[in-house]
């Protein structure tokens, strides 16, 4: 998987967790998480649905929205694993 190919779903993972809480249709990679209003427990949905889109494991530690800042630090870890498990 491309890592453009991960960013486009990562953005539409977080658009469809987002979609209860706020208007959000686009979604760059320099967003700000917290200025979107992602907080823990709306990250751990999306860790959640990441997991299971992606196939793979986030570690207890990663689970804490402080670790990702915006999508571009998402897209790295996601792209990590994703290699990892190839």
């Amino acid at each position: 998987m491309t890592r453009s190919e991960i960013e486009a779903k990562l953005k539409q993972i977080i658009i469809d967790t987002l979609k209860d809480e706020i208007a959000l249709e686009h979604l760059n990679l320099e967003d700000k998480f917290e200025e979107l209003g992602i907080n823990s427990v709306i990250f751990i949905k999306t860790v959640v649905m990441i997991e299971l889109d992606f196939n793979i494991e986030f570690d207890d530690s990663d689970l804490n929205v402080a670790n990702f800042t915006d999508l571009k630090s998402l897209t790295d870890h996601v792209e990590r694993k994703v290699n990892s498990a190839l």
